[in-house]
């Protein structure tokens, strides 16, 4: 998993610059590209291609609200 603190702190300076920061909770998920997953560089072939497109599919229904996360 990869948490993508740089696109969280664009997205507050960004929203700061144009004057649309407001002062509230940001939730920043696999839809906002908060958090990922590595490209497998190094463990592709020790997890497999129907792992990794099962994994892939299951960030496709979150992103998409068949899958609830709470």
């Amino acid at each position: 998993m990869l948490k993508n603190v740089n696109n969280a702190i664009y997205k507050v300076i960004q929203d700061t610059v144009n004057g649309e920061f407001k002062g509230q909770v940001y939730n920043f998920g696999l839809k906002e590209n908060g958090v990922g997953t590595t490209d497998f560089k190094y463990t592709r072939q020790i997890i497999g291609s129907e792992n990794i497109n099962f994994v892939e599919n299951l960030k496709a229904d979150i992103i998409s609200g068949k899958i609830k996360v709470n």
